[in-house]
């Protein structure tokens, strides 16, 4: 079956110009434009101001769970805070 078109060649009689997308894009422009939901700016600027307060946040929150990551990692209950200048010491 030589003559078949391969799966992603359009068919002879499906070949679509490039003066057949501009008249198509055209008639599309000559439609009417719908009017958007009620609320649909609202909403969308609800949103808009709900992300920018995350963003703001999102910074702090994460160097406050790097700062206690850290800190747990540094912490161990077995060391004593150094007494008279003399280093570490193993508490009891």
């Amino acid at each position: 079956m030589p003559d078949e078109p391969m799966p992603d060649e359009p068919m002879p009689d499906e070949e679509t110009t490039d003066e057949d997308i501009r008249m198509a894009l055209r008639s599309l422009s000559r439609l009417p434009r719908p009017a958007p939901p009620a609320g649909f700016t609202a909403g969308v600027m609800a949103r808009v101001r709900a992300e920018e307060r995350a963003r703001r946040r999102r910074p702090w929150v994460l160097a406050a769970a790097a700062a206690a990551i850290a800190a747990a990692g540094l912490y161990d209950p077995s060391l004593s805070i150094p007494s008279h200048g003399t280093g570490w010491t193993v508490g009891t």
